[in-house]
């Protein structure tokens, strides 16, 4: 065998344990967060404390129908109605917040993918709705015109 070919194997090799050793070390976050899914919940942190939500508390705050397109791959948008409620309504009925404090929202999927905001930008433009595919959650912007903050399969909203 050549050198470079004995070279390709070994790297690959490496490779191939390292993403073993990632995944064994994830393991348990995988399997809480495919928990939370399956337990149909989106985790509400702030200040230490864990507000454990549900699709009966969401529909608890009366969901209203919410016209968005839903853009992306450099397809056509295509208009889209979603049962949603404000950020702000979800606050107000668990953390009430202060008026002089801004804190940094951080929204996060189950895949990992997260997205933060200011908490101004976050109480203006901000639902929550809920869904039949991709998560019981979803976080919705509908002035962002492109969906890139959009979260599917939201389980956290932690306020920073």
């Amino acid at each position: 065998m050549k050198k470079s070919t004995i070279a390709v194997i070994a790297i690959i090799a490496a490779l191939a344990v390292a993403v073993a050793v990632l995944f064994a070390l994830n393991w348990n976050a995988i399997q809480d967060r495919q928990q939370l899914l399956a337990d149909g919940e989106l985790h509400l942190t702030h200040a230490g404390d864990v507000f454990v939500l549900t699709v009966a508390d969401i529909e608890a705050l009366n969901p209203q129908p919410l016209d968005a397109i839903l853009r992306g791959g450099g397809q056509p948008g295509v208009d889209v109605t979603f049962y949603a409620v404000p950020f702000r309504d979800i606050m107000d009925a668990f953390i009430p917040l202060q008026d002089d404090v801004d804190y940094t929202v951080l929204f996060s999927a189950a895949d990992g993918f997260a997205t933060a905001m200011p908490q101004s930008e976050a109480m203006q433009a901000a639902y929550i709705a809920l869904c039949a595919d991709r998560g019981p959650f979803r976080l919705i912007l509908p002035g962002d015109h492109f969906a890139q903050r959009w979260v599917h399969w939201l389980t956290g909203i932690e306020l920073r």
